[in-house]
């Protein structure tokens, strides 16, 4: 067997390689990774394949496996920098995923093939895929730096309502993340009741078959901010590599106010200062001229990162994803603590939620009547790689769901007496952005397993009551703004339903009698269209009807 000559050729490729997949994570990701993130990543990849390869430049000075060590060190390096966030990989069964493995040593042990018994083919690869590599590392920062909004197209143009308040109170609008009612936290986690639910059954009047608009954060805000399939079909998509781009009317910017939201505009005009924070960067970095102040605790300029991007990872990409760059930076932290931003205590609660509270406190002082929106990143749902067949992955994550909602129910506690005691005419909406997430092994496409033996997933409904049906309620003492005969008449309820009720008991009579069509018509008995995580396009079938899937 001729021995493996083994330079510095491989190296490059090693690298390049690497670097490719690294740049498909980050153009999936971009908003959630900083700079400093992208800096140090970037140098742990180029750090770990000179490792790599001067590692088998040493075994193949003993022993005749350069191709095949150099095909092991390419598959571990993209399993580490993109194999192990993909959704759709780790979902896989055990044996699949030993298949997918096998099948791409084997490619990869072709292309190294190819490669060597066709030195004329080494350059224009390198080059294609470096180049790839360069265009999807720069494109958000390109995109975001060339596509600016034309301040000469109408973005007035679509007629919102002129409804007048006859009362203006502080409005706070909560989301919490996973938040779901009493009926499916018994129907499908098997818990009776938390501290939080007990806290929301005391104070708030909820309202009944409450569903989001999405199975994501994401979509589902931006589904509460446009308010109706109508309006909804008149904004246009994200520009491709650059989600929140200042492109005119781009629905994926409704939140940060660069595209109108109709709720939103409803306030302004009613003298209201409208607000939306948020922890992470969620829905892009950048404050549109339709919102007043657009805050996030964590930037992508990577100041205060802690959580950033290491939160949204699953166990397994927490450990091995980037070379385990999320596991030995806090390993780091425990002997280095003066490497990490101090983190901040407030009224007994740590930095992330301390944040929160510090906001809705400074906003209740205003004179100004305020509109404030957030949202919760608590209790949040399962990760992708969630098994509802796996009884211990089940019982860990229904004894994390009553833990997480007992701690959030502490945040809202020490709101709503703060409110009690200096704001007690506002009013306070309480809403789940989605469901826990149990269906994770499930998709859009196979929403239930008639072949499984588990009650939920052969159950049509278990899908949609799990993705989307969610928690929402009012609390307010003087304005009776539940409207409970529409509720009856429409049979479920959506975020855009519980905004519009409270519209509508803070208006004027001559404002409800002029805008009867914004009052009374039930427009969204549909979700919204909306790309799955993984694509660009939404798919039709997705859409789903309410009224079919309504669980109380």
């Amino acid at each position: 067997m001729t021995k493996y000559n083994y330079n510095y050729k491989h190296l490059l490729i090693l690298i390049i390689i690497s670097l490719f997949y690294f740049s498909l994570t980050y153009l999936g990701s971009y908003n959630y990774i900083t700079l400093s993130d992208l800096i140090i990543i970037s140098l742990l990849t180029l750090t770990f394949c000179v490792l790599q390869f001067y590692l088998i430049k040493l075994i193949t000075y003993y022993f005749n496996c350069g191709q095949m060590l150099l095909t092991l060190a390419i598959f571990v390096n993209i399993y580490t920098l993109n194999l192990c966030f993909n959704e759709i990989f780790i979902k896989q069964s055990f044996k699949t995923e030993i298949f997918i493995i096998i099948i791409a040593l084997f490619l990869i042990y072709t292309i190294l093939s190819i490669i060597r018994d066709h030195q004329i083919l080494y350059r224009p690869f390198v080059l294609l895929l470096g180049t790839l590599t360069f265009v999807f590392l720069a494109s958000p920062f390109i995109a975001q730096s060339t596509i600016t909004m034309d301040k000469n197209v109408e973005m007035d143009s679509y007629d919102f309502p002129s409804i007048l308040f006859k009362e203006k109170p502080n409005v706070y609008i909560i989301g919490v993340d996973a938040l779901i009612p009493k009926s499916l936290l018994k129907r499908h986690l098997d818990i009776d009741t938390t501290d939080l639910h007990e806290l929301l059954s005391n104070n708030f009047e909820k309202y009944s078959n409450v569903f989001s608009g999405a199975d994501r954060t994401l979509p589902s805000y931006l589904n509460m901010f446009a308010t109706s399939n109508v309006y909804w079909e008149k904004l246009k998509s994200s520009e491709p590599g650059c989600m929140f781009c200042a492109t005119p009317m781009n629905r994926n910017n409704l939140i940060n106010g660069l595209t109108p939201s109709p709720f939103v505009m409803i306030f302004k005009k009613n003298g209201y200062q409208t607000s939306f924070a948020i922890e992470w960067p969620l829905f892009g970095d950048k404050k549109g001229q339709y919102i007043d102040n657009y805050s996030t605790r964590m930037g992508r300029d990577g100041k205060r990162i802690k959580n950033i991007f290491c939160s949204l990872q699953t166990h397994r990409s927490y450990n091995t994803g980037f070379y385990g760059y999320c596991y030995l930076r806090d390993f780091t932290y425990k002997f280095f603590p003066e490497l990490h931003k101090k983190e901040l205590f407030y009224k007994g609660f740590k930095y992330d939620f301390a944040w929160i509270l510090k906001l809705f406190e400074s906003i209740s002082s205003k004179n100004q009547p305020q509109l404030f929106i957030t949202h919760i990143f608590s209790p949040r749902h399962t990760g992708f790689d969630f098994k509802l067949t796996d009884e211990k992955q089940y019982l860990d994550f229904r004894s994390y769901y009553i833990k997480a909602s007992n701690k959030t129910s502490k945040l809202l506690e020490n709101f709503l007496n703060y409110i009690q005691e200096n704001d007690p005419k506002s009013i306070i909406m309480v809403w789940g952005d989605h469901g826990p997430v149990l269906s994770q092994q499930l998709s859009w496409d196979r929403r239930y397993d008639l072949s499984s033996t588990h009650k939920f997933l052969r159950n049509e409904k278990f899908f949609i009551q799990d993705r989307l049906g969610t928690y929402g309620g009012i609390y307010e003492n003087h304005y009776n703004c539940k409207n409970i005969e529409k509720e009856k008449n429409r049979g479920y309820t959506t975020p855009s339903h519980i905004i519009q009720d409270i519209i509508q008991c803070l208006s004027s009579r001559k404002s409800i009698e002029a805008n009867q069509r914004y009052f009374t018509t039930n427009e969204n008995q549909f979700t919204f269209d909306y790309p799955r995580r993984d694509r660009n396009q939404s798919v039709k079938n997705d859409i789903i009807r309410y009224l079919d899937y309504i669980y109380e």
